[in-house]
């Protein structure tokens, strides 16, 4: 969370007259009950921060020098994500996806494994099939 700002209600002019923020959590909305009870203002999710993590990937099969392939059983959303991270920092090489079946992302998904690759420009297939 950030806060961008802090400061004391002046007596005079009485009770704040901000919007109550949509909180996330139990905790944030008793953090925010206690805050404003003490007559301080925070500004709730005012700014956004990038970040970037420093992690490695190491692909299942290299091809060659520029080619790999991945073999996935479960195809989740932080499987996904690091996929288009790695593609999008590595741009020399290209990693093509071998999975066990074509089924949807997620229970109440419409779209199938197969179909998120062709969205992002990536081939596939599923085994015993290969993606050269």
């Amino acid at each position: 969370m950030t806060t961008s700002r802090t400061r004391r209600k002046s007596a005079s002019r009485g009770p704040s007259k901000t919007k109550t923020p949509k909180l996330k959590s139990k905790f944030e909305k008793r953090f925010y009950e206690e805050v404003t009870r003490r007559g301080l203002v925070f500004d709730y999710e005012a700014e956004t921060l990038p970040y970037r993590l420093d992690l490695v990937y190491k692909p299942d099969w290299k091809v060659h020098d520029r080619l790999f392939l991945e073999t996935k059983g479960k195809f989740d959303y932080a499987e996904r994500r690091k996929i288009l991270a790695v593609r999008r920092d590595n741009p020399d090489k290209e990693v093509r996806l071998v999975f066990m079946r074509n089924q949807k992302l997620g229970k109440g998904s419409k779209m199938t494994y197969g179909e998120w690759c062709d969205k992002h420009g990536i081939q596939w297939s599923v085994f015993p099939n290969l993606p050269l």
